[in-house]
C-alpha cells in the first residue's frame, strides 16, 4: 500500500504547497486516487492462463480478479491518499518474496493447462511421478498415469519464489495530473470556472 501525505517528501514540493493551501483538499487527492487506480488496472495485461507477464512487468490478470482489489481511499481529512491493493497477495506481488505451504507439506502448482486454477482434490486419480532435487529442493510431479503414458499436472514443491512485478508506483505523468487536479480545485475554492 502506497501512502502519501501532502508533506511527504515524494510529493513534488509545490504540489505540496498547493494542497496545504486549500481548504478541501480531498476532491483532488480523490481525484489522483481514481486517475492511478485505472492507469494500474490498464496497465496489467489480460494474459492467457499459463502465460508470465514479462520480468519487471506488471502482473498478468488471470483468474485471481487481483485487477479487482486495486483501491484508493481519500480519507475526510483530505490531506492524505492511499493507493493499493486489498488482496493479501498484493505485497508479495510488488516486492517478491516467498510462499510456504501451510496446510499441506507442498504446495500444488500447475503446469498444465487443464489443471490452471484448480487443486489436486479436483482431480480423481492422480499419482506421484518423478521425485527430483532442484536447486536444493525437494519437487515431485503429480498427474494421472503412470510408466510412459504419465502426464503431470502439478508440481509438488515446500515454497515458491516469487520475482518482484513492482506496479504500485506513482510515476512523474501521474505528479502532473495531481497538480492539474490541484489547480481545478484551488480554481473551485476561489470561484474562477
Amino acid at each position: 500500500m502506497i501512502e502519501i501525505k501532502t508533506e511527504n517528501p515524494d510529493v513534488p514540493e509545490r504540489l505540496s504547497k498547493l494542497a496545504r493551501a486549500l481548504a478541501h483538499p480531498r476532491p483532488a487527492m480523490a481525484d489522483l486516487g481514481g486517475h492511478w487506480q485505472a492507469r494500474v488496472k490498464k496497465s496489467m495485461p489480460d494474459l492467457p492462463p499459463l502465460a508470465a507477464a514479462s520480468p519487471g512487468q506488471p502482473p498478468g490478470v488471470h483468474s485471481s480478479g487481483y485487477v479487482r482489489t486495486i483501491i484508493y481511499d481519500a480519507p475526510s481529512a483530505g490531506q492524505e491518499l492511499r493507493l493499493g491493493s486489498s488482496s493479501i497477495r498484493a505485497r508479495i506481488l510488488e516486492e517478491g518474496g516467498v510462499i510456504h505451504a501451510r496446510r499441506r507439506r507442498n504446495l500444488a502448482i500447475p503446469i498444465a493447462a487443464e489443471s490452471y486454477g484448480k487443486r489436486p482434490v479436483d482431480f480423481t486419480g492422480l499419482s506421484i511421478g518423478a521425485v527430483f532435487r532442484r536447486g536444493g529442493m525437494r519437487k515431485a510431479l503429480l498427474g494421472r498415469g503412470k510408466g510412459p503414458t504419465f502426464l503431470p499436472l502439478f508440481v509438488l514443491q515446500p515454497h515458491v519464489r516469487i520475482r518482484p512485478h513492482p506496479h504500485m508506483a506513482v510515476p512523474a505523468e501521474d505528479w502532473e495530473y495531481f497538480g492539474r487536479a490541484l489547480e481545478r480545485q484551488a480554481d473551485r475554492e476561489v470561484g474562477v470556472g
